[in-house]
């Protein structure tokens, strides 16, 4: 998974990136806090509508002495994701009438920055992967793959000149599938 780290900040960064043209980073940075911000206040959100107390350790956002179904433990572990997938379609939206918007090729930036983080992160038993593996009964490998789908379309993207109207399509359809079947579970 290093080498896909990599190979994401090669394509948002590299000279040759329609989003690293005359980037105004201030904005671009603003955007990428953005996205940050909304992938914890999602998981805020939804572990107060389950009544959960919610607090902080370091930069993580923990739940003390919380006994969740396995229901609620999926949801509230997935928050996070659900939240930067919209938040990136919305970015998007937004590129579409000024394709040159440094705040919101950060923020579609700082999602696929945050989907490539969790790599490193799959092996912490506190992390949103391994939680998302205990109660799916798939692998912590399976879980990234399957959260780094819409990551990786989406770098394309932001990459590309002139992305192609399917792969909109593709990395929608991944995102909008994922919540529906996170919600159904």
């Amino acid at each position: 998974m290093r080498w896909a780290s990599l190979i994401i900040l090669a394509v948002i960064f590299s000279p040759e990136s329609r989003a690293a043209e005359g980037r105004n980073w201030q904005a671009f940075l603003g955007g990428a806090l953005i996205t940050l911000a909304v992938h914890e206040s999602s998981h805020y959100l939804i572990a107060k509508q389950y009544g959960f107390d919610v607090g902080l350790s370091g930069l993580s956002i923990v739940y003390p002495d919380w006994d969740p179904s396995p229901q609620q433990k999926m949801r509230v572990s997935t928050a996070g994701f659900q939240g930067q997938w919209i938040a990136s379609e919305i970015a998007f939206a937004e590129l579409g009438k000024k394709t040159d918007d440094g705040f919101y090729q950060g923020m579609v930036a700082g999602h696929i920055a945050i989907s490539f983080a969790y790599a490193a992160l799959k092996e912490d038993d506190t992390s949103d992967i391994y939680a998302i593996s205990s109660v799916s009964n798939l692998s912590r490998d399976q879980v990234l793959a399957f959260l780094l789908v819409p990551a990786s379309i989406d770098a394309a993207r932001l990459w590309m000149e002139a992305p192609p109207k399917w792969l909109r399509n593709v990395s929608i359809a991944s995102k909008g599938l994922s919540i529906a079947a996170i919600w159904k579970f």
